[in-house]
């Protein structure tokens, strides 16, 4: 399916994509399990993230996201909220944040909306809600975006390990 968000073609399955939510927080886990605090703060080059920025906003986007999947459901086209990742990452400070407190939280909201998910009933799958960007978006095609974006994220961290 083309995304409206990112204009990718997302081929997963809804089981597909609910396994990759459900592994990716083990995955990231265990890559940075063993990351010194300098290592996970290092950023690539100026202006790109560190593993440790990755994480924070993973950890924010699974929070946000948390919500436009709850609204979609109990609240069928209402309107869904948009942030700005960059200025969540200045404003929140990603840079100096705990990245043990990053992974938990993601792990836990994670976890929850997972669960959540997997419980729904499959005509819950259309139900869409408004994005003041993007339009019209139902609740397959966020989740399967948020799985594309969860591979892109960890390859990102897993190339920055390498180096």
């Amino acid at each position: 399916m083309s995304c409206p968000m990112c204009k990718k073609y997302h081929d997963y399955t809804i089981d597909g994509a609910l396994k990759r939510l459900a592994a990716t927080g083990r995955r990231l886990e265990k890559l940075v399990s063993k990351l010194s605090p300098k290592r996970a703060a290092a950023r690539p080059t100026p202006g790109k993230w560190s593993p440790k920025e990755i994480l924070c906003h993973l950890a924010d986007c699974e929070i946000v996201y948390g919500l436009r999947y709850r609204k979609i459901i109990s609240e069928p086209g209402g309107v869904l909220v948009a942030f700005d990742q960059e200025a969540w990452a200045r404003g929140l400070n990603y840079r100096e944040q705990s990245l043990k407190q990053a992974i938990g939280t993601f792990r836990v909201v994670r976890d929850g909306n997972v669960n959540l998910l997997k419980s729904l009933p499959k005509s819950a799958w259309n139900k869409a809600g408004k994005h003041p960007d993007y339009g019209v978006l139902t609740l397959r095609q966020i989740v399967v975006h948020i799985a594309d974006h969860d591979k892109n994220h960890v390859a990102q961290v897993e190339r920055l390990l390498q180096k």
